[in-house]
């Protein structure tokens, strides 16, 4: 499955706040745990992009669970969610770069 594709979820609509935020792109915004038989592995920060490339890759690989949360957040988001904010970070990132 290619990152384009999400199962089936790539309609799904993200309540307003997620997509209005001025700050998703500071840097790291947001934070991963890996977790194996219900317990912590390993935590990392990153950005939207960066995060989600590794959650996708923990997840597909079936070696356990991952727990999204924004970097000073505690309401978790979905692989979903954070795969919206990524493609928006990519966007804004192009922006950038090309103008």
């Amino acid at each position: 499955m290619d990152r384009w594709q999400l199962s089936g979820w790539e309609s799904k609509v993200l309540p307003t706040p997620f997509l209005e935020d001025k700050t998703m792109f500071d840097r790291p915004q947001f934070k991963v745990t890996f977790f194996r038989n219900y317990k912590p592995v390993q935590e990392i920060r990153g950005t939207a992009l960066d995060v989600y490339e590794k959650a996708r890759a923990w997840e597909a690989q079936g070696l356990g669970a991952v727990r999204i949360v924004r970097h000073r957040g505690r309401r978790p988001l979905s692989l979903v969610d954070l795969w919206c904010l990524a493609e928006r970070e990519a966007q804004q990132r192009d922006r950038d770069i090309y103008g």
